[in-house]
């Protein structure tokens, strides 16, 4: 705690001599000998070095309110990566509540996986990769793929070959507005 008096001269001496601020008192949270009140907000700031003479001088008479560190007004604009991503996530499983039936778990996995990977919509890997990523067989595999593709929420840009390039799947969070009217046509149902 600062218990001097303000220096001849300073800022402090020149604007509040007799206020003290309350971020310096410790103890029985008495004010020291010489000071007469604690000192108001942008008074212990002033004291403090948070703010300028000028900026106090002109929140003294009300032309500028006081200057204290807020955060800084958000841009409008596209929203983050990130946020995009849980917003996907959120929409596919707001989309999969209303599906009847319903996808077996190693469609819902397999989605999310490929959401996963998605970048600009578009996620690339191979049969063989999502085999042993899942640990099923590439028929198990391809049936699942099937089925969200059926559903509208994939898409088959460009098959793979092996051993040379991986195939491009397009990932949509919300089904396609083309996709089979038939919901039951080739799902793998859950028990």
């Amino acid at each position: 705690m600062t218990t001097k008096r303000p220096e001849q001269g300073s800022t402090w001496q020149r604007h509040c001599p007799e206020a003290f601020p309350r971020e310096w008192l410790t103890g029985k949270r008495e004010l020291p000998d010489g000071f007469t009140r604690p000192a108001n907000p942008i008074e212990a700031d002033l004291i403090c070095g948070r703010v300028t003479e000028a900026r106090f001088v002109a929140s003294q008479r009300g032309s500028v309110a006081p200057s204290t560190p807020s955060a800084k007004p958000r841009k409008k604009g596209k929203p983050s990566p990130i946020v995009m991503k849980i917003f996907g996530y959120n929409r596919f499983l707001d989309a999969l509540s209303k599906r009847e039936p319903r996808f077996s778990p190693l469609a819902v996995a397999l989605w999310c996986w490929l959401w996963r990977c998605e970048k600009d919509g578009l996620a690339r890997t191979s049969e063989r990769r999502l085999e042993d990523r899942f640990g099923v067989s590439r028929n198990t595999i391809r049936k699942a793929l099937r089925v969200l593709e059926e559903a509208g929420f994939l898409k088959l840009v460009r098959k793979g070959q092996w051993n040379r390039r991986a195939t491009i799947y397009r990932v949509r969070p919300t089904p396609s507005k083309r996709s089979n009217s038939d919901p039951t046509s080739g799902a793998i149902a859950t028990p």
